[in-house]
């Protein structure tokens, strides 16, 4: 994602990589940043121990992930109307709709990356759409009540009533 923001960041300067939480690769992250020379562009906030907060300020939430479950944050970030852009690796690719939801590319494919990167940058009215029917999508398929109405139906399906 950071070698990605690079080249993103030389096309368009202005652009900002919020890395939100902490692990293992911290440091390395934080010296592939100083290397690729956006390390200031880059914000590492470290541990936190509410990150929904962050999703009211940023434009797209990046899940380049090499391996997923079911991401809590993505369906986090779908509730606030944020479009994503993730890997097509485990739950990701039945939680975002490509090119309705949000961006669904293939797995460790930076070229990919930037150019999904570049088009959500480069324009707010696709950002925009993809967030709204993100959101939807949240509503109609992950909320709470229709999760709980999709178990009650299954439930009753299974003991025939």
């Amino acid at each position: 994602m950071i070698k990605a923001f690079a080249k993103v960041h030389k096309k368009i300067p202005d652009s900002v990589l919020l890395m939100i939480g902490d692990g293992p690769l911290m440091a390395e992250l934080v010296q592939l940043a100083e290397a690729l020379d956006v390390k200031a562009q880059v914000h590492f906030t470290g541990f936190v121990t509410s990150p929904q907060k962050y999703f009211s300020i940023i434009d797209v939430f990046l899940l380049p992930s090499l391996s997923e479950g079911t991401s809590m944050t993505l369906l986090e970030a779908m509730s606030y109307e944020t479009p994503a852009i993730v890997t097509d690796v485990g739950g990701n690719p039945e939680i975002v709709v490509h090119d309705e939801t949000g961006l669904v590319i293939p797995n460790e494919d930076e070229s990919a990356l930037v150019t999904s990167m570049m088009d959500l940058a480069r324009d707010a009215n696709l950002r925009r759409q993809l967030g709204e029917n993100a959101g939807r999508r949240y509503v109609e398929h992950f909320s709470e009540k229709n999760m709980v109405a999709q178990y009650q139906a299954l439930y009753r399906a299974c003991v025939g009533a």
